[in-house]
């Protein structure tokens, strides 16, 4: 790896965790991005006793908080499972071979999607960190001529890590187990070991019932005899139990008290005794696939108003955007520096804003008498799927009401309508939610 350090080389992908703060590391799928900015934020806090010199004493860390935005162009397929993570339910029709048309809905029941996302960042710098316990707390949609679909995924993340999906070792055979997940930072001192001497390796040597022991070691040199104990599964919950890891040489935890590094065991299922297992400190860089569909342009967008879905009539709009923003953020506690979870609490909200020339009154009397509307925004790539389907995303709002100020002459040859909306739940059968978002594509399962 050079010192270049170059953006350009940067990489994203995504996981559903099954269980939540665990990545599927079986299961990641590639995702472009223009820019980024999920790295951690590490505070610190400064005391406010007086000390001598009139000088100010050393701040000692605080909470780290990972949150942010990722701006995307919108295609048919890359960010399909970030919406439906923040979407929650959804079902899928599939009209002719090969052809998927997911609905995406709170109201849905077809499809519940899981909880969170891991979420894994390559920023050419030889230490890939990934995200867990993400979700996505906002989406925005925004069309202007002359540009692609572009949009933001907004990001609540309990914390990030940087360690490898583990390898076993050993050459016992047998079934495979589910291999133990570790998380946190190693000390200064062991970030700057060599890769070998930095890896953590684990070996049971007892279990009894629901309880492993084990012994670990940095490195690949021999083990000592301190060992620990790992009830596996989750507590009462519902989150993975974690344990910290100690050392089998010193009898002194891996890592500090409030960075430890831990480990996880989701079940004892084929665990045997003398397995041994490695984790790498830095994860790898690893080598994209994207789906070959096209970006979507907005010379194949249209937006439609109207009373219903069936009076609708596209509108000629100059610049468009939408946001949807549930209530998901980090949850801190008393104890550690990370989140403890993320929390979604609250009502959803969606927003958005409508720019265009004053050439109809239609708008401005549905404004000023508050008379609510049917609004769609239809996105299409251009590129047939089969059977005369093209990949597509449409933002549905069966009820959305205008607000702002009416037009007004701003110059001898300007006068235009600068709207802001909000959507809500609506009496339209197939429709009722505030935002209900279709997304035609290739892809069977957006659960998987």
């Amino acid at each position: 790896m050079s010192n270049d350090f170059n953006p350009a080389n940067a990489l994203m992908r995504h996981a559903w965790e099954t269980v939540v703060g665990i990545p599927d590391e079986a299961n990641w799928h590639d995702n472009e991005i223009v820019s980024e900015a999920i790295s951690g934020d590490y505070g610190l806090i400064q005391p406010k006793s007086i000390t001598k010199n009139s000088q100010i004493p050393a701040g000692q860390p605080s909470k780290i908080t990972f949150a942010g935005g990722i701006p995307i162009e919108w295609d048919s397929e890359m960010y399909s499972r970030y919406i439906a993570n923040l979407q929650r339910k959804g079902s899928v029709a599939n009209p002719t071979p090969g052809v998927y048309v997911h609905k995406l809905a709170p109201s849905e029941t077809a499809v519940s999607f899981k909880e969170s996302l891991s979420v894994e960042v390559s920023r050419d710098d030889g230490i890939p960190q990934i995200s867990t316990d993400f979700r996505v707390n906002s989406l925005k949609f925004s069309l202007a001529p002359e540009g692609f679909y572009t949009g933001e995924i907004g990001a609540a993340i309990a914390r990030g890590e940087y360690w490898d999906d583990t390898d076993r070792i050993d050459v016992l055979g047998g079934a495979e187990p589910t291999y133990p997940f570790i998380r946190g930072l190693p000390e200064y001192d062991d970030w700057n070991l060599s890769a070998a001497d930095g890896q953590v390796r684990l070996k049971v040597t007892v279990i009894a019932g629901s309880i492993i022991t084990f012994l670990a070691k940095l490195g690949t040199g021999a083990y000592g005899a301190t060992s620990f104990n790992v009830t596996v599964g989750n507590d009462s919950q519902g989150r993975p139990r974690f344990y910290e890891i100690i050392d089998s040489n010193t009898g002194t935890r891996m890592g500090t008290r409030d960075l430890p590094v831990e480990v996880h065991v989701d079940a004892v299922a084929s665990y045997v005794v003398n397995q041994e297992f490695s984790i790498q400190r830095e994860r790898p860089v690893w080598t994209p696939v994207y789906p070959s569909v096209p970006k979507f342009n907005e010379i194949f967008a249209k937006i439609l108003l109207g009373e219903t879905l069936a009076t609708a009539e596209e509108f000629e709009i100059d610049a468009f955007d939408l946001t949807v923003t549930r209530p998901a953020a980090p949850k801190f506690a008393i104890g550690g520096r990370h989140a403890k979870r993320v929390k979604v609490r609250g009502q959803r909200t969606v927003t958005g804003t409508i720019k265009r020339e004053y050439i109809s009154v239609e708008l401005r009397k549905r404004l000023e008498r508050a008379h609510p509307a049917w609004l769609q925004v239809d996105a299409f790539d251009g590129e047939v799927i089969a059977g005369g389907y093209e990949g597509q995303l449409s933002l549905i709002c069966g009820l959305f009401v205008l607000g702002g100020k009416t037009p007004s002459v701003g110059g001898q040859d300007s006068m235009d309508e600068n709207y802001n909306f909000t959507a809500h739940p609506s009496g339209d059968v197939t429709y009722p939610d505030d935002l209900t978002i279709l997304n035609t594509n290739t892809i069977a399962s957006l659960a998987a």
